[in-house]
């Protein structure tokens, strides 16, 4: 469910980052593992011990405390001491002594997944800083894309997957088909749905949480959703769904920090994975679509705008084509005829004013030093 972001907790802050390929036949084309001191390794986290950078008597107390290369160690609440714990045994280090110590945290992957035309590449752009196409028509992500961003001070690997309409779709790979899903690592998914046209995004939610992965949804397209008189009970829907849902508009990044908050408590184990009893029968999914839909969403007849009105028409070829016409048409003529009579208005200020006032200004400062160098 979701809860109330803290006003302490910190937004989400893009980095780009470039990934290569690890395996083309796997899809694991991350790098899974970060490296950092255990004094940076967050309370409640788990990691690899990596490298000890200390002299031989400290490297021997460490060890015999079972602090050794390659051991996992647990990091428990409270700065000073650092309080960690090693094959069920709880032990206090020193500040320093834990900079020295270098660990391997495994990162957090989610998968940004989502119908086609939904605005999944928008989001991932936000989140990244990395520049996707976006359009408005479906197809545009054809490969997987990769990125990191970083929720609440830690790291996280994004994949934005295409859009696809069904959980069994497959993805074609230099002529294999693989089911991204399965094949990729992930820890929790991000589900983008169009809220202008939720019922038919939700059955595609319904297959992604039958994953019994962590999964948050996100209500794109927010905004056009209330344009067109469409309320959704974002309450209800969390309490229908048992998952975390957050409106957003990719445009202008609303609801992106929400995700921050929620992407970290998944991260901490803090999240629950939804009780909604998903059936397997298409049919009966529908059936469940249909009672959500009709206690989350209420649609409202609001009369449409001149430039609603307007907008529908240029992107309609019937209509577009004569409008476009007339636009450019209407622009020769302004160029034409309202340029050439505003020329005609400000010429004679130009050669009677603006003219003569430079000519004096030149006049009066050229036998002058300084008014030469300014010259």
């Amino acid at each position: 469910m979701g809860a109330p972001r803290p006003s302490g907790s910190r937004p989400c802050i893009p980095r780009a980052v470039l990934v290569k390929y690890k395996s083309k036949e796997k899809l694991t084309f991350m790098e899974k593992e970060t490296s950092r001191t255990l004094y940076s390794l967050k309370p409640g986290n788990t990691a690899q011990i990596k490298e000890i950078q200390t002299d031989g008597k400290m490297a021997e107390k460490l060890a015999a405390m079972g602090i050794v290369r390659g051991q996992f160690i647990t990091r428990k609440p409270g700065s000073s001491p650092v309080v960690v714990s090693v094959s069920g045994t709880e032990v206090a280090l020193g500040r320093e002594t834990a900079k020295k110590i270098i660990v391997t945290a495994k990162k957090n992957t989610f998968l940004l997944a989502g119908n086609p035309n939904v605005g999944k590449s928008l989001i991932f752009s936000r989140l990244t800083g990395i520049g996707i196409i976006s359009s408005n028509f479906p197809g545009t992500t054809v490969g997987l894309n990769y990125g990191q961003t970083v929720f609440d001070g830690e790291s996280y690997d994004i994949i934005d997957i295409p859009g696809l309409y069904r959980l069994e779709e497959e993805w074609v790979l230099e002529g294999k088909k693989h089911n991204l899903f399965k094949e990729l690592e992930y820890d929790f998914i991000v589900c983008v749905a169009d809220a202008s046209h939720l019922e038919r995004n939700l059955y595609f939610l319904l297959e992604i949480m039958q994953l019994k992965k962590p999964v948050i949804l996100l209500l794109n397209k927010y905004d056009e959703a209330v344009r067109k008189g469409i309320q959704i009970n974002v309450k209800e829907l969390e309490k229908q769904l048992g998952i975390p849902v957050i409106p957003t508009v990719a445009t202008t990044g609303e609801g992106l920090k929400e995700l921050s908050y929620q992407a970290a408590r998944i991260a901490s184990h803090e999240a629950v994975l939804s009780s909604l009893n998903i059936p397997a029968d298409p049919e009966e999914k529908w059936h469940i679509i249909g009672r959500i839909i009709q206690k989350v969403q209420t649609i409202k007849h609001k009369h449409a705008s001149f430039l609603e009105h307007l907008q529908g028409w240029a992107t309609t070829p019937v209509t577009g084509l004569p409008i476009a016409l007339c636009v450019l048409i209407l622009s020769f003529f302004l160029v034409r005829f309202v340029g050439e009579n505003i020329i005609d208005l400000l010429d004679p200020l130009y050669e009677n004013y603006y003219v003569p006032f430079l000519e004096h200004i030149f006049s009066a400062i050229k036998d002058n030093a300084f008014g030469m160098l300014l010259l």
